[in-house]
């Protein structure tokens, strides 16, 4: 793995292996799923239904770290960090259900990932794409606002430490509304579209970081530069990892980062050490010397 210069990690990878995938791989690879969830509708993927002011609810799933269940975490009560998983514009589906739970264990923290198509997810790529083009900005940012005033609720939500991380749509929604939550204490922009606004980028307050593929076809080497740059200039502490002949969606479930050492391994490991290295060190800050809790190896 070599660091090149300004804050841009390129890390080579044959362009096809057994690694790297596509959109339509990502369906036909969806089976694999979360701990208690069955392919089907939303409501079959969800596990929770998160009250708002209004008759509605948003749906979503949420992944509690395996150590909270440790005697170490329980007595006494120990909070934990909060991360909002914002999904790919498939919606709401058992990938994002999949790594919302690694991140959970790996991380020592609770996952939340919203269904932010209020009640819509598909495998057709049209309707994907219109779904995406279709939902404002304003409208995810009003509901992660309520996603978040109810995870404050939570007895063990530890709300001074909030981190925000998005895969392909969610990613560009996940940098946007940290523009909008000022709070935030890491932003993870996974192959989402780039935000080049100087004035908003200096909004934000927590590290960056941006998981692209070179090859990609939404988004160019040169506009995820531009990115790195406008970043740079918001004086915003961030890193940008490009793959070597990796394109759009190239991290599609966490099956890929357990087999190996290919850039989906990569990608995980940088999003770990990089960008939640401090909700690592939040967690473990009251560990006593030479102890790790159950359930953590």
């Amino acid at each position: 793995m070599e660091v090149a210069t300004r804050s841009i990690l390129a890390i080579n990878f044959p362009a096809r292996n057994s690694f790297t995938s596509s959109a339509s791989d990502g369906v036909r690879n969806s089976k694999k799923l979360c701990r208690g969830v069955r392919a089907g509708m939303l409501q079959d993927v969800a596990n929770i239904a998160i009250p708002t002011s209004s008759e509605s609810s948003i749906l979503a799933f949420k992944a509690d770290p395996k150590a909270k269940n440790s005697s170490y975490f329980q007595s006494p009560p120990r909070k934990f960090p909060i991360l909002i998983l914002i999904h790919e514009f498939w919606g709401l589906a058992p990938e994002i259900c999949s790594k919302a739970e690694a991140l959970a264990d790996e991380l020592g923290c609770i996952v939340i990932a919203p269904d932010t198509f209020h009640g819509q997810s598909t495998r057709f790529i049209p309707k994907a794409i219109f779904l995406a083009l279709s939902t404002p900005q304003d409208r995810v940012n009003m509901d992660l606002d309520k996603v978040l005033s109810w995870a404050s609720t939570l007895p063990d939500a530890d709300m001074q430490n909030v981190g925000l991380m998005g895969f392909c749509y969610g990613g560009g929604k996940a940098i946007r509304y940290a523009t909008h939550y000022k709070k935030a204490r890491a932003v993870a922009v996974v192959y989402g579209k780039p935000l080049l606004d100087v004035e908003a980028l200096r909004n934000i307050s927590g590290s960056v970081l941006g998981i692209f593929g070179d090859k990609d076809t939404q988004f160019s080497v040169n506009e995820i530069g531009d990115f790195r740059e406008a970043l740079e200039e918001a004086g915003v502490k961030s890193k940008i990892s490009i793959y070597i002949g990796q394109g759009h969606a190239f991290w599609r479930d966490m099956d890929q980062v357990r087999r190996g050492d290919g850039p989906q391994r990569q990608a995980w490991t940088v999003a770990q050490v990089l960008c939640f290295a401090r909700f690592h060190s939040f967690f473990w800050r009251e560990r006593p010397e030479g102890k790790r809790p159950e359930g953590k190896s």
